[in-house]
Order: C-alpha cells, then sequence, then structure tokens
C-alpha cells in the first residue's frame, strides 16, 4: 500500500484522548556521535501536544497546522508541521509530517501484532523509495493514530539502528498536569505569534 493510504488511516482512527507519553529516543549518524534523548509528550484537550525534552522543559507545543518551538529561550512559529518534522518525538505527534506525500513511498503491513507501552499495535514497513534502500518499521496503535516506537532498517547488517523511538510509558494525562501543559501552552504560542505580527 501507499504513504497515502496510511494517512488516510491515520485521518480515520478514534479521537486521541488526554495522555501522558513517556518515551526515549536514539539517533545515530554515520559520522558523529550518537545523541539520545527522553521526552514527554501530552495530548491536550484541544487535540494540541505539548513535547518537553528533556522531561520539564518546554521544546514544542501546537498542532498539524501550527506549532511553537522553544529555540535557547527564543520562541520560533512554524506551520505545516515543519516543528515536528525537527523532533524525534514528532514521529509520534505528527506521523504523515516524516514522511512525503509521494506516492513513491510504499508500506508494508507485516503480519501479527506486538504491544508497546500495554498497547497493541500493527508493524509497518515503511519504503522511502523503490530507489532507496532506507527503510522505517513502525509501531502503530491499532486504536490511536499514534506511533508507539519506530526504528529504522538498513539493508546494510549493522549492531543498532540508525535512529531509534519508544514509548515506554502511556497513561491518562493528570488533571494538574493538563493545566500546566495547557497554560504553557497558551503562553508559548502567544508569545510566538506576538512576535511574528
Amino acid at each position: 500500500m501507499s504513504w497515502a493510504r496510511v494517512t488516510e488511516r491515520l485521518l480515520r482512527s478514534a479521537e486521541i484522548p488526554a495522555l501522558e507519553l513517556y518515551g526515549t529516543w536514539t539517533n545515530r549518524p554515520p559520522l558523529a556521535e550518537p545523541q539520545h534523548g527522553s521526552f514527554l509528550l501530552t495530548r491536550l484537550p484541544d487535540r494540541q501536544w505539548f513535547l518537553e525534552q528533556p522531561i520539564g522543559t518546554t521544546r514544542l507545543v501546537g498542532d498539524a497546522e501550527r506549532q511553537a518551538a522553544v529555540v535557547d529561550g527564543d520562541v520560533r512559529i512554524h506551520t505545516d508541521e515543519a516543528g515536528w518534522m525537527r523532533e524525534p518525538a514528532g514521529m509520534v505527534a505528527a506521523p504523515t509530517s516524516w514522511f512525503s506525500k509521494n506516492e513513491d513511498i510504499q508500506v508494508q503491513e507485516l503480519p501479527g501484532h506486538e504491544r508497546i507501552a500495554g498497547r497493541r499495535c500493527s508493524r509497518l514497513l515503511v519504503n522511502y523509495s523503490r530507489h532507496s534502500t532506507r527503510k522505517m518499521m513502525l509501531w502503530l496503535d491499532d486504536e490511536w493514530p499514534l506511533v508507539l516506537a519506530a526504528r529504522s532498517v538498513d539493508q546494510q547488517s549493522r549492531d543498532d539502528a540508525r535512529f531509534e523511538l519508544t514509548i515506554t510509558e502511556l497513561r491518562p494525562a493528570r488533571d494538574s498536569h493538563l493545566l500546566r501543559c495547557t497554560r504553557i501552552a497558551a503562553d508559548t504560542l502567544r508569545q510566538g505569534l506576538s512576535l511574528t505580527v
């Protein structure tokens, strides 16, 4: 199937409730030291996401149309999911931003299911292009439009994947946490928009 079909499937999935998703990521560039981190991604009631990376530090807030990123104390506004493309946690919050809508991208659904953070997931193998050896394995939640794990797959044998992301814990959002995140998100977006006027 094509990536466009996967995007349609994500859009048809059930609405995501207010959640807290704790995760880790690792990126291993071929010519640089590995990078890794942990994050807390909170789904807010108004369909926005709130990213803390590292946990306790506001990194990005917003939805698919508009995001406010906090970089070195400055707030920058992004549109069209551009902010999510720069963050490993964007694979969870906006998976469609990570892959082009190009019909050349093919997806294979693998048989069987696996559980990630206690959730039942289907496994998808994404081929970036027929002319590329780059692939990504995604673990897609069977109920909600969430990627709960991702791992790059290379044709060449490697000891470790170039990129890995895993949601390690997923739970309903606490009221006090939601209130704090909603307030900070509104302030951050307001600050970013005031700078772009």
